[in-house]
């Protein structure tokens, strides 16, 4: 993080980041500036304007030679 790294890996593993931040070897501070950054990349994204996938859609989709329908 303190390379400025705002994703460490898999967001199903949040024990790192709470463990780092217990230890204090990483601040809230810096661990919200991530946040900040990542949500508005999402935002920007439109990632959260339409949340929910289509399921029969995705399975057409992904492995597609040319990734679209």
């Amino acid at each position: 993080m303190e390379a400025e790294c705002d994703q460490l890996g898999g967001e199903s593993c949040p024990e790192l980041l709470s463990e780092l931040v217990t230890s204090g070897q990483v601040t809230e501070k810096r661990l919200d500036q991530s946040v900040r950054r990542l949500l508005r990349e999402k935002f920007l994204l439109g990632l959260f304007d339409d949340p929910f996938v289509d399921e029969d859609a995705a399975e057409q989709i992904v492995g597609n030679e040319e990734g679209v329908l």
